[in-house]
């Protein structure tokens, strides 16, 4: 029974199912009677004192008025109203709703099961599961510590949860041996890159670009970041005179730094120069994360409809959409120069060496195909895009930390100037190899790595094929995807002697006046670039953008913090394995010019 309470408007749908199930031949004493007690004072009372209200009032003992559930669950369509209407709707909404929750939980009981006999590290509590509870910062952290002490260290593997329901097995730093050395046909970094990206619709990117063609021209890489950093950086700051202190935030100022760059790389120096362009770039890079965050808090069996009705999404799509009417007609020009086989000058933009690649390994046809070109087209331009997040991505969070352990440790600061302005002077100034002769400023870097990794977990791998681990006793099927948890492994005290203290000289011998590592170099104890044949091979890259912008900031620029009392800000860990300094976080500035 439905219970209604004794409104006027209830009163009249109650009359309205007394006239429907009364016979038909009483239909129009029913309607009479009825239109008499509404019209008159005190309607009410006389209703309820009528033969029709007392069989009504008979239906309960209590002061209200029930209706069977029935009536809801069979509406009249001889009859068909408004309440007749209501009655469907709410019915056809109650098996929607029934039926995609059904669908996503055997989703989720079907993603969870290869990890099912494991420890996983996630809410655990099925209902905070189904209502998107995640854990996050401290209480993640803590939980991945100690899956670490209690699975990893004792030779056992754990499971931990990435973007969208995604589980990653977390296996032992000994078993790495076995498997991170193996062909990409059977296991393979980039199979899990473009996993990850499969699971946002929309954005599925197929990564099937030579990351070492670029490497191969470090030289403009290191030209590039030196050209913006003199022209963005002060208006970054907020040009701030020699005389005066002026805020900041360093996350904010790092990130627009590497976003003008990594689209000055990507698609070359004129694009980043473009504001308009700029602009719905940055909204489409940092614009990411909010789109995966609006996928996870539905179903994945509504990613579709989220895909074209979301707000968050509608945004998303229609700032790709300006976008693309200006990148697209670009990479169409390139495409026709370079099929023509014209010469490209000086252009050693990623975007033009990856169409030179595609062309010569045949991902692109030589020839225009009108059946293929605009889907060809299309994929590049949603390749661009990633590129650009890509390069941006992990430095930000990395060369963000490296300043505000400059600003929290200054004894740091006089010294690292001073190595940099001698390297500068011996070596012929910012175009030379001065990075080579640096090796306080390269253990900087590689310290930063070790306890600010912008990833809590490398080593990333998708399985191509079933894999056996003999030193666990697994089998590992087709599509499991696996890591090492590195920030736990940088932080354990067996590998590395005080690992929760920031050392800057950590990795420098004074007696030989070296870095005893480049801050590129993997071991199997220091895994921020990953390990084995999936090593990551923008590592080159990021480390020198970030050392070079660091030297520029340190030798053109003062930073404090505003006050004594501020520390260094926490850090914040997060379920899909990034970290993240606190962006709510502000310093001041001022020039040394």
């Amino acid at each position: 029974m439905v219970r209604l309470n004794n409104s006027s408007s209830q009163i009249q749908n109650t009359f309205q199912a007394v006239f429907r199930d009364c016979p038909r031949n009483e239909h129009k004493s029913v309607t009479q009677q009825g239109e008499q007690y509404f019209k008159a004072d005190g309607w009410l009372a006389k209703f309820l004192d009528s033969p029709t209200g007392a069989s009504l009032t008979a239906m309960s003992s209590k002061p209200s008025f029930w209706v069977p559930v029935s009536d809801l669950l069979r509406p009249d369509i001889h009859n068909f109203n408004l309440f007749g209407f209501l009655q469907l709707f709410t019915l056809c909404c109650f098996i929607l709703v029934l039926v995609v929750l059904l669908i996503d939980h055997a989703d989720y009981l079907l993603q969870a099961w290869p990890v099912r006999n494991l420890h996983r590290v996630t809410s655990q509590n099925l209902l905070w599961a189904r209502f998107r509870r995640q854990l996050s910062g401290r209480k993640l952290e803590d939980a991945v510590q100690r899956a670490y002490s209690d699975y990893t260290k004792q030779g056992k593997p754990f499971a931990i949860k990435a973007d969208l329901d995604h589980w990653m097995l977390m296996l032992p730093l000994e078993s790495m041996k076995e498997w991170c050395n193996l062909p990409a046909d059977q296991l393979s970094f980039m199979n899990y890159v473009e996993n990850v990206t499969s699971r946002f619709h929309g954005l599925a990117i197929p990564l099937l670009v030579n990351f070492n063609v670029v490497i191969g021209h470090v030289y403009h890489v290191h030209s590039l970041v030196l050209r913006d950093a003199d022209e963005f950086l002060p208006s970054f700051f907020g040009n701030p005179s020699s005389k005066e202190w002026t805020k900041f935030n360093p996350i904010e100022v790092v990130s627009n730094v590497l976003m003008h760059y990594a689209t000055s790389l990507v698609l070359g120096p004129k694009f980043s120069r473009d504001p308009i362009l700029m602009q719905h770039i940055t909204s489409h890079v940092l614009g990411i994360e909010e789109v995966v965050n609006e996928f996870a808090r539905w179903p994945r069996v509504l990613y579709p409809l989220l895909w074209r009705l979301s707000p968050v999404h509608r945004k998303f799509r229609s700032n790709i959409s300006l976008i693309r009417k200006k990148v697209v007609p670009e990479i169409k020009r390139r495409v026709q120069l370079l099929r023509l086989g014209e010469p490209t000058g000086e252009d050693l933009s990623m975007l033009t060496i990856f169409l030179k690649q595609a062309l010569k390994e045949g991902l692109l046809s030589k020839r225009e195909d009108p059946k293929t070109e605009e889907k060809d087209i299309e994929s590049l331009f949603m390749k661009t895009l990633f590129h650009i997040y890509e390069v941006w991505g992990p430095i930000t969070p990395l060369l963000s930390a490296m300043l505000v352990r400059c600003m929290a440790s200054p004894e740091y600061i006089d010294a690292l100037r001073e190595e940099v302005s001698g390297s500068l002077e011996s070596h012929g100034g910012w175009h030379s190899n001065f990075l080579a002769y640096t090796p306080k400023l390269e253990s900087f870097m590689r310290e930063s790595l070790r306890l600010y990794a912008p990833i809590s977990v490398s080593v990333s791998r998708r399985l191509n094929t079933p894999l056996r681990i003999d030193s666990l006793d697994m089998n590992l099927p087709k599509g499991t995807c696996i890591g090492i948890p590195t920030k736990c492994v940088h932080a354990d005290p067996m590998n590395y002697p005080d690992p929760t203290t920031f050392d800057g000289y950590r990795f420098y011998d004074a007696d030989s006046n070296t870095c005893t590592a480049r801050a590129s170099t993997a071991s199997e104890k220091f895994l921020a670039f990953s390990y084995g044949t999936g090593l990551c091979p923008g590592r080159f890259i990021g480390v020198k953008v970030s050392e070079i912008l660091l030297a520029k900031i340190l030798l053109d620029f003062d930073m404090q913090f505003i006050s004594k009392d501020q520390e260094f800000p926490s850090y914040v860990l997060l379920e899909n394995t990034w970290s993240w300094l606190d962006t709510n976080f502000t310093a001041q500035v001022r020039s040394r010019r």
